[in-house]
């Protein structure tokens, strides 16, 4: 979209050289160890190129991002927490059965 087809809905008396030709959508480089690779990833999920994707209108809405945030937080502790359970009683298992020895000594 260029130009053109925005300066029919601005006022007659708009200043020409307020063009908004490279308008920037979102500063990526702000946060460099979190921005860059969430742009890096808005990139690869999109298929778009992120100097065209805003991330602002998915998160205006505060409460809603920290509550995904928590849950996101939340989800990767359960994961955590059951593989080390589960991983935990497997080993164990493995290992009642290795120092009961077999069955005919």
């Amino acid at each position: 979209m260029g130009w053109e087809s925005f300066s029919s809905s601005v006022p007659e008396d708009y200043n020409p050289a307020c063009d908004y030709q490279s308008v920037s959508y979102t500063n990526y480089s702000r946060i460099p160890l979190i921005t860059k690779p969430l742009a890096s990833f808005i990139g690869w999920a999109t298929g778009q190129d992120t100097a065209e994707v805003s991330i602002r209108s998915y998160v205006l809405n505060a409460y809603e991002t920290y509550l995904l945030a928590t849950l996101a937080a939340y989800l990767s502790l359960c994961a955590v927490t059951a593989t080390f359970i589960f991983g935990r009683r497997a080993g164990t298992r493995q290992g009642r059965l290795a120092t009961q020895g077999s069955p005919g000594e």
